[in-house]
């Protein structure tokens, strides 16, 4: 699953717009190719990040979201695409075993945001 929808779907501010774009409906299009990321990644030198989570897990999950009687296991299974990476390997695969703070802790290293002043908001 791309993170960066992940993030969308669940109310995260998402982005390096200044100010952060607050994305509240998403729209996913599994069929679209992934040339508008190819770009930013290399316009950015941005780190990219895919969590491996299984079909089963990503069900598990979803049903303690508060979306999660708007969105059908048959709306998950339309758009779910295991391991749907990015060709040229720009992406660090996060595995489902990950913890919340590991996977945070990887990606603020990976982005060189690690080092930022916390905001408080």
């Amino acid at each position: 699953m791309n993170l960066a929808f992940g993030a969308a779907a669940n109310g995260a501010v998402v982005g390096l717009a200044s100010p952060p774009v607050h994305v509240t409906d998403p729209v996913f299009d599994a069929a679209l190719p992934g040339s508008y990321i190819d770009a930013a990644v290399a316009q950015l030198r941005a780190a990219g990040h895919d969590l491996d989570v299984p079909f089963e897990e990503t069900v598990s999950r979803h049903a303690t979201k508060p979306i999660a009687d708007d969105v059908s296991e048959a709306q998950l299974r339309d758009w779910y695409r295991s391991r749907d990476l990015l060709p040229g390997q720009v992406e660090t695969v996060i595995g489902a075993d990950s913890t919340l703070a590991a996977t945070v802790d990887r990606i603020m290293l990976d982005t060189d945001l690690a080092g930022l002043p916390a905001m408080d908001r």
